[in-house]
């Protein structure tokens, strides 16, 4: 069981759980994050290309503003040259971190082949722009696993400490805390967002199971129905059986009189046919020939 903690600003945390229906055990924690920020050098190159570029951006509207005789041109295309490439910087980190996070989640799947992805959704509480980019990362996290074959299970955050502490609005330091006691660990584990995935997992676990217990009562109630009917036919057959039994005995009885009434005529009319009848006869049997001796 893979379990994701999706984050874009800050750390994706990952963990990998493996169950055998009564123990749980961690296989691999980590946390990936954002790409460290630029050196001074770095900076420095950076502005200086942006510079260049801004330069000759507003040499080219400068000769615009030239021939059109508006020199204010100018000065709103240098704005306009730096806002373009603060946009697109920040735009190119973005999506380096998508980039880095589909890829994590593609080499966690081939590594460990997980059964299913378990993913935290997005809060409903939060702001507008968090809650997109929360959303473009968890995008990313559902092609990986799509591409892969893997399905992939959403849990709120609500959800997720209902599973694991048995509280909707356990803290922080009881989550953890549950998730060191229930993978059997000596310390808690870290980073923080590790450990929330490790409780994502764990909730995917437990409600699974939870699934199944269920899905296994309905049958054995199912089982149980069809039986209690054909106990029923069994128990209607034998009914009427004894029904009839009885109902034939009662007609018996009833007509036991009547049957006692008519018996010694019948017995003069048996012995009156037997005496009209002949005597059989008896038929003489041949004696054996003697031999005669000469």
């Amino acid at each position: 069981m893979l379990g994701l903690d999706p984050a874009l600003a800050g750390a994706t945390g990952y963990g990998v759980v493996e169950s055998d229906g009564r123990r749980c055990r961690m296989v691999r924690l980590g946390a990936l994050r954002p790409a460290r920020p630029a050196t001074a050098a770095e900076r420095k190159r950076a502005n200086a290309d942006a510079s260049d570029v801004a330069s000759r951006a507003n040499a080219g509207a400068n000769r615009v503003a030239a021939r059109a005789g508006a020199g204010g041109v100018a000065a709103g295309a240098d704005g306009a040259a730096q806002r373009a490439t603060g946009a697109s910087s920040v735009a190119a980190g973005v999506n380096d971190q998508l980039c880095r996070i589909h890829q994590l989640v593609c080499d966690l799947i081939d590594e460990f082949a997980p059964h299913s992805v378990a993913v935290e959704s997005v809060f409903t509480a939060l702001n507008r722009k968090t809650a997109l980019r929360l959303a473009e990362v968890r995008g990313v996290v559902l092609l990986a696993a799509a591409q892969k074959g893997v399905p992939v299970r959403s849990y709120s955050p609500r959800e997720i400490k209902a599973h694991v502490s048995g509280y909707g609005n356990a803290g922080k330091e009881q989550m953890q805390q549950m998730v060191r006691a229930l993978l059997g660990l000596v310390e808690i584990p870290e980073p923080a967002d590790a450990a929330d995935a490790l409780a994502v997992a764990l909730c995917h676990i437990q409600a699974a199971q939870a699934e199944a217990r269920l899905a296994a009562g309905f049958a054995l109630a199912r089982r149980g129905e069809r039986g209690g009917k054909l106990a029923a036919r069994q128990v209607s057959g034998r009914a009427a059986h004894t029904a009839n039994v009885a109902s034939g005995r009662a007609a018996n009885v009833a007509a036991g009189p009547a049957v006692a009434a008519q018996s010694p005529a019948r017995a003069t009319r048996a012995r009156a046919s037997a005496a009209s009848e002949p005597a059989p006869q008896a038929t003489p049997r041949p004696l054996p020939a003697i031999p005669v001796s000469r």
